[in-house]
C-alpha cells in the first residue's frame, strides 16, 4: 500500500513538474513568438532545476521515513508473563499488614528497555502504600522473574492477587518513551478449522 502511494505521488509530481516547466516557456516566449509558442530550453532549464530539488527532497524523505521505521522495528516491547502471586505479610499483629505482589517480565521486541518502572493499584484499598519494582535495563529476548512490588495497606484489609492491577512504563536506548508495559492484549486468532462431519456408520 506505501509502495503504490510513493508511485502514485512520484507521477504526481512529474505531472505538476511537466505544467509549471511548460508554463514557464510558455510565458517567457509568448511576448515574442506569439500566443501558442513555448520555449523549450527554458522550460528544460526549469524542469532540470526544478527536478533536481524534488529528487533531493524525496532522498531525503525516504532516507527520514527509513529511519524511523527501523528504529520502530528496533523498539522494546514488555509483557506481564505468567499469572501475579500474592503473598501476605504482616509484621506485627496490631497492625493492618500488606504484602508482595510477585510478576514476571519478559522483552519480546528487538531492543532493549532502560529505566523500567512497574507498579500496581488495589482495588480492594485504593489508599495501600505501594513500592514499585525498578529494573534498570532487560535485554531483547530476557525475562526477569520473581520481580516484586511491596504493599503495605493502611486498614485491615483482605486482598487478593485478582485485586490488583499492574501497570508501568519504560524508555528505548534512545532516550523516547515512556511506553507503557503490555499487561492485556488480545491473541491472534488461529486459523479456523473445518468442523468434522458425520462419522460414518458402519454397516
Amino acid at each position: 500500500m506505501r509502495s503504490r502511494r510513493s508511485v502514485g505521488g512520484a507521477v504526481l509530481a512529474l505531472a505538476f513538474l511537466a505544467v509549471v516547466c511548460i508554463a514557464v516557456g510558455h510565458y517567457a516566449a509568448s511576448g515574442h513568438h506569439g500566443a501558442y509558442y513555448v520555449d523549450a530550453s527554458l522550460a528544460a532549464t526549469v524542469g532540470t532545476a526544478l527536478g533536481t530539488t524534488l529528487l533531493a527532497v524525496f532522498a531525503a524523505l525516504l532516507a527520514w521515513t527509513t529511519v524511523q521505521e527501523q528504529r520502530e522495528r528496533d523498539r522494546p516491547v514488555l509483557v506481564v508473563t505468567g499469572t501475579p502471586m500474592w503473598m501476605v505479610i504482616r509484621l506485627k499483629k496490631e497492625e493492618p499488614g500488606g504484602g508482595r505482589l510477585f510478576f514476571g517480565l519478559e522483552n519480546v521486541g528487538l531492543g532493549p528497555a532502560l529505566g523500567i518502572e512497574v507498579t500496581a493499584t488495589c482495588t480492594a484499598a485504593p489508599d495501600a502504600s505501594i513500592t514499585p519494582a525498578v529494573i534498570a535495563a532487560l535485554t531483547p529476548g530476557y525475562s526477569a522473574q520473581q520481580l516484586v512490588i511491596e504493599v503495605a495497606f493502611q486498614s485491615e484489609t483482605a486482598a487478593r492477587a485478582a485485586d490488583f492491577k499492574i501497570e508501568g512504563t519504560f524508555n528505548d536506548r534512545l532516550g523516547r518513551g515512556p511506553y507503557p508495559i503490555l499487561t492485556e492484549w488480545t491473541p491472534r486468532p488461529s486459523p479456523v478449522q473445518p468442523e468434522p462431519g458425520p462419522l460414518p456408520v458402519a454397516s
